[in-house]
């Protein structure tokens, strides 16, 4: 059924604490940057939303470009 599947949240897909990620006691952290292309209206910010807040936003507010 359309609208059912569940993403996986980005915190679902982080390795559980202490298996190899301290570093001196101190948490490692990796940082990326991520670019997200594709056409007007196709669900990039509401994507992004989606692995940053766990929530998935059921209405549409275009993002400001400039």
């Amino acid at each position: 059924m359309p609208g059912t599947s569940q993403v996986p949240s980005l915190t679902a897909l982080q390795p559980p604490h202490g298996d190899g990620g301290h570093k001196g006691g101190h948490l490692a952290k990796d940082h990326y940057r991520v670019v997200v292309l594709g056409a007007a209206r196709v669900g990039k910010t509401a994507i992004v939303h989606q692995f940053l807040y766990d929530e998935f936003p059921v209405d549409y507010f275009a993002t400001v470009e400039e």
